[in-house]
């Protein structure tokens, strides 16, 4: 029997979670985290509701779940001929910042909030890729949920 899935994609620089910072402010610690990814949080919720809003999925979801992100990053400039043609030399992934486990916390955690399932504890297998984009691609990110067998 196959897997039940859920497939969508997200468009746009996908941004990384950042961490929780405190400051002090007339002798308080106020904790916060810091909004850079609120616009990539955004589209993840968007592009999540409407992948399950046609299926009729019942939310949130329940048991062991595997989450696979494939996330498509741009090409620095470096990977360009002077006539703007990929070099061949140009690399497939991306070795360098961002890291991947913030880049999928983001996405995990955006899909908790809008009550995806109970809580991203559920997830046990997670599949996470990050490359650079096709030549002229857009930026963005493949997302996989698989209910797993108990």
């Amino acid at each position: 029997m196959k897997t039940p899935q859920i497939k969508f994609g997200i468009v746009g620089i996908p941004a990384p979670q950042p961490r929780p910072k405190a400051t002090l402010r007339h002798g308080k610690v106020f904790i916060y985290t810091p909004p850079t990814a609120a616009e990539w949080r955004q589209r993840v919720r968007l592009a999540a509701v409407g992948a399950i809003i046609p299926k009729g999925v019942v939310l949130p979801l329940s048991g062991p779940l595997k989450l696979t992100t494939s996330f498509y990053l741009w090409r620095p400039k470096a990977h360009f001929n002077s006539n703007g043609t990929l070099r061949a030399d140009a690399p497939n992934w991306c070795p360098h910042k961002p890291d991947f486990d913030n880049l999928a916390k983001a996405v995990a955690d955006e899909m908790t909030e809008c009550g995806f399932w109970h809580d991203d504890g559920q997830i046990v297998f997670s599949i996470i890729t990050k490359r650079y984009s096709h030549f002229n691609g857009e930026c963005g990110c493949g997302v996989t949920v698989e209910i797993l067998p108990e």
